[in-house]
């Protein structure tokens, strides 16, 4: 009985620390997301026929073709990590 109130307090006091953490960090959080796209190219093999800057075109209208819905639906953001307390844990 004591040991689980030692073990209690114990996660009190380190749930109380990563919020002073986060608060002394202004803790920013950042997700992960997708964006599918295609690029058009004139071979099979895409290596030799595909440049940065297609991808960049191509990015770019994929963008520029979403509504805010559709792209805030397409993008799927998961994976949230909060940045500050993840850089001071060494993570």
């Amino acid at each position: 009985m004591v040991e689980k109130f030692v073990m209690n307090v114990e996660r009190k006091r380190k749930m109380k620390r990563d919020e002073l953490t986060r608060r002394r960090l202004k803790v920013e959080y950042n997700s992960r997301g997708f964006l599918g796209f295609s690029v058009n190219h004139k071979t099979e093999n895409s290596d030799n026929s595909v440049s940065a800057d297609d991808i960049r075109k191509a990015i770019i209208k994929r963008l520029a073709d979403l509504t805010d819905e559709d792209l805030i639906q397409c993008v799927e953001l998961d994976d949230t990590v909060e940045i500050g307390l993840a850089y001071c844990r060494g993570v």
